[in-house]
């Protein structure tokens, strides 16, 4: 389903933004990393609401009460309980979001 300048990818392949990538016979759009720009957001979550994307009993998230980012999504720096209040970050930069949960940088919650 996935390719990388005509040649099927295998698990594991790096690419550069000058590759072609295409799923399914659509090119995907890479974009540069200077010209995106890094958000961050910090939420003040109530009891009641889920730390996550959707919930098939259509209870309220956290993503419900969010800005809407055109062309992006916000990604959940850790979540909380459902009957847990408190301050969760979000971002739309993966790296930025790794860097803060992975256990190999250190960050001290």
């Amino acid at each position: 389903r996935v390719s990388v300048n005509g040649k099927v990818a295998k698990l594991g392949d790096r690419v550069e933004e000058t590759d072609l990538i295409r799923v399914d016979g659509h090119t995907v759009k890479i974009e540069e990393k200077a010209d995106r720009i890094c958000r961050v957001i910090m939420y003040n979550k109530p009891e009641g609401e889920l730390s996550t994307r959707k919930d098939p009993e259509g209870r309220r998230t956290v993503f419900d009460r969010l800005p809407r980012i055109d062309g992006e999504r916000w990604i959940a720096v850790g979540r909380l309980d459902i009957n847990t209040a408190g301050l969760m970050i979000f971002t739309n930069d993966g790296e930025l979001a790794n860097r803060l949960m992975h256990p190999s940088y250190e960050v001290e919650r």
